[in-house]
Parts: structure tokens; C-alpha cells; sequence
């Protein structure tokens, strides 16, 4: 705790420090305000939470360069809800916490740009994935998953080294674990268990626990390719078992150490493009295990009418089971791997180039478990203003990922305002 709190405290002291003397070339002030609202289909059976949902968020930015090279960015988070899942605040930007805050600092970070040099530090998201669907790659951010359909990454406090342009290196070093938000204890995405199992608050990490990633990138003949290497914690948490009465039994969320080895490659060829990557996931008592993604997307123009444009994307993951682990001895959720021998598609109908009106269709089957997520929505963009609107239907057996939250079907509007 005593390094969490040093580290915020130089973080901020570095900050005044920097914007005192640093001589301000421009200062950019925005951000963007968002709004949710859903309505379910029906009432959940094993939720307190009721049919109707909206959620307001305000995500601030500022932007201060100075000297030509250096750079300040922050971002706040500002959210509420109507069923109380963001509640209380964190001054500690390391954010070392598994609940949604109403106010927090979504990313803060001092940057210098110096050519062929890029060196971050401070609180930032990451996103190193190549394909859509699921991504070998992308390691290094936790995850929110308070509501699964609309998860997103996690800031994390770090340091971030990149040297080189189109091929290049990045070394990044994650001094404090952060968790994952899990589903509220309650809530309609909080998962059933069968009798005399509950689910228990995850356990943490010691936050003083340091997690590396490395990877490499070159772009030959046309082909981007790109290796990585990540070495930390699995974002997903595995589980245990502990007793908590005489008739009970606690399922523990807790977060195992992990070496993850990854490779991507992408080419355009004749207006397609190919994308692929490959993972090797070594865990610490847990499964170990190849995971695979390979697809292909492209975007057709004047269809119908004159500026018109389709794009259709279509991915498909699998996975093999090189080593078997499993530490409570039945199937449990891993959402890195919920996408296992599945189809995952995107298809986008622009009425005109300037994306004004647009329908679009994502979704999911995992060929095995024959469930499925599917998602078609309109959307309308004009003057900084964006609506969408559609339709979330998830359907399987009770016992597989999507089908285990088919009560949770539902239709959404999400309107977004950037200033």
C-alpha cells in the first residue's frame, strides 16, 4: 500500500512540476458525453435489478503540449446508473479496486516524442489486438465487465518505451496490479451457480506485484507482422473453492500469473485484408493452451447509389487445450476464451460517405456449444452528435456462455456527444 500511495504522489508531484515550468505551446480542452438506456425483454429470475436501465457518463479530456515534444494528457471518468453499479471515488490513480467508481481518472499519462523515441508514463489503456473477435495479443489491460455486452479496458498505471516507426519495439512495465470489474453481486450479469455453490468477492493480487510486455513489429513485402511477449497476470480470473458454512461452498475469483507468447500477421491483398494472430497462454495452475484467430474484411464502395459503402468482416477462433489444469475441477467462465471454435461477423451498410446513416449486424456462434449473440442496429452521426440503436438477443442452452444470459435480451439506444 505504502508504493501504491508513493507512486501516485510522484505521479502528481511530476505533473505540477512539468506544467509549472513547461512552456505551453497549445492547450486543448474536450471529451465526451454518453448516455445508455435499455429495456429487457423480461424480468431477471435471480436479479434484484429491474427491466429499465440508463446510464449517464461525462469522459473530460485535456491536452497540454509543450515544447513540441512533450505532452500531458488527462481523462476523467465521471458515470452514474440508475441500478447503483458506480458508486464512491478513488484520488488514487492506480485504481487498485474490482468496483465501477462514479469519479476516477480514466487515463493520465506524460508523454515525449523525441523522432524515433516515444516514452509514456503514467495511467493508460491498451489495446494490442490485431483481430476483432478475441485477441492472443492484447494482454495488458484489465477488463470491465460489469455490463458483458458493453465490456471495456481498464486503465493501468505504467511505463511505456516504443523506438522505431513502421518497425519498431515496445516495452511496457506494469509496476501495480490492477483487477477486472466482475459482474455486481445482484445484478442480471452476475452468473447463477448450482446449489450449494455462491459467488465470493475475487481476491486480490498484492498490488507491489510487477507485470512486463514487450513486442516487436516490421512491415515486410506488405505484410505486417508483429511478436509479442507478456508476463503478469491473466486478466480473466481463474477460480477456487472455500468453504464458507457447513452447506456452502464460496467460488473465489482469483487472478494466476501467466507467460503469453503471440504472433500477429495482416496484408491487404486486392482491397481484402487478411488479419491472423496466434497465442501460447502458460498459466500458473490452470489450463494451458494455443489460441487462434484468422479472418478477413472489406469495404465495397458506391453499391447502390453513389458513395455508398459495405463493409463485411468474418473471423473465426479455436483453440487447443495443450496442458489441463482446471484447479475447482468443472467448467467455469474464462472470458478469454468464451469465442472457442466460433464465427464472429460484422456486416455495415453506409448510405453515404460520411457514415451520416448506417445499419449494422455483428454476431457470434460457438459452432460446439451452439450458442449464439446477435446484434443488429441503425446508427445516425451528424455534427459531433451520434445515435445508435438496436437490438441485443443472446440464445443456448442454459449451460453455455450465451445462452447461461438469454434472459438479458434486450433493446438499447446509446446516444454519444463530442465537444
Amino acid at each position: 500500500m505504502k508504493t501504491t500511495s508513493s507512486l501516485t504522489f510522484m505521479f502528481y508531484l511530476s505533473t505540477l512540476y512539468g506544467l509549472a515550468f513547461c512552456y505551453a505551446n497549445e492547450v486543448k480542452v474536450g471529451g465526451t458525453i454518453e448516455s445508455f438506456s435499455t429495456v429487457y425483454s423480461r424480468e431477471a429470475t435471480d436479479s434484484k435489478e429491474g427491466q429499465l436501465f440508463t446510464e449517464i457518463r461525462l469522459l473530460p479530456t485535456l491536452t497540454w503540449f509543450c515544447a513540441d515534444k512533450y505532452l500531458f494528457y488527462l481523462e476523467g471518468d465521471i458515470r452514474q446508473d440508475t441500478a447503483g453499479f458506480a458508486h464512491g471515488y478513488i484520488n488514487d490513480f492506480t485504481e487498485n479496486t474490482g468496483e465501477r467508481l462514479t469519479v476516477t481518472l480514466r487515463e493520465g499519462y506524460w508523454e515525449l516524442n523525441e523522432k524515433w523515441l516515444r516514452i509514456r508514463a503514467g495511467k493508460q489503456v491498451y489495446d494490442w489486438s490485431v483481430t476483432d473477435a478475441i485477441s492472443p495479443s492484447d494482454n495488458i489491460s484489465p477488463r470491465d465487465w460489469t455490463d458483458i455486452i458493453r465490456s471495456e479496458r481498464i486503465g493501468v498505471p505504467s511505463l511505456d518505451v516504443r523506438l522505431g516507426y513502421d518497425s519498431y519495439i515496445q516495452i511496457v512495465y506494469i509496476p501495480l496490479f490492477s483487477p477486472s470489474k466482475l459482474p455486481v453481486a445482484g445484478s442480471r450479469w452476475e452468473r447463477s451457480l448450482p446449489p450449494g455453490l455462491v459467488n465470493e468477492e475475487q481476491e486480490r493480487v498484492s498490488s507491489d506485484s510487477g507485470q512486463f510486455a514487450v513486442r516487436a513489429g516490421h512491415t515486410w513485402n506488405g505484410f505486417d507482422l508483429g511478436v509479442s511477449f507478456f508476463k503478469g497476470y491473466g486478466y480473466s480470473p481463474s477460480f477456487k473453492l472455500e468453504a464458507v458454512s457447513t452447506t456452502e461452498t464460496g467460488l473465489v475469483p482469483v487472478y494466476r500469473s501467466e507467460e503469453v507468447f503471440a504472433a500477429s500477421l495482416a496484408k491487404e491483398i486486392s482491397g481484402y485484408t487478411l488479419r491472423s494472430e496466434i497465442g501460447y497462454f502458460n498459466q500458473d495452475k490452470d489450463d494451458d493452451f494455443v489460441q487462434g484467430v484468422v479472418g478477413i474484411d472489406r469495404e465495397w464502395v458506391d453499391i447502390f447509389q453513389y458513395t455508398d459503402s459495405l463493409y463485411i468482416l468474418l473471423q473465426y477462433a479455436n483453440e487447443v487445450k495443450t496442458q489441463g489444469d482446471n484447479p475447482v475441477g468443472f467448467e467455469t467462465i474464462d472470458f478469454r476464451r468464451i469465442f472457442n471454435n466460433a464465427i464472429f461477423g460484422k456486416v455495415a451498410y453506409s448510405f453515404d460517405d460520411s457514415n451520416t446513416r448506417q445499419v449494422k449486424l455483428t454476431g457470434v456462434y460457438n459452432i460446439s456449444d451452439r450458442d449464439s449473440y446477435i446484434e443488429p442496429a441503425v446508427n445516425w452521426n451528424k455534427f459531433n452528435f451520434n445515435i445508435e440503436a438496436g437490438v441485443n438477443v443472446m440464445s443456448g442452452h442454459r449451460d453455455t456462455f450465451f445462452g447461461g444470459y438469454s434472459q438479458n435480451d434486450r433493446f438499447f439506444v446509446t446516444m454519444t456527444y463530442q465537444f
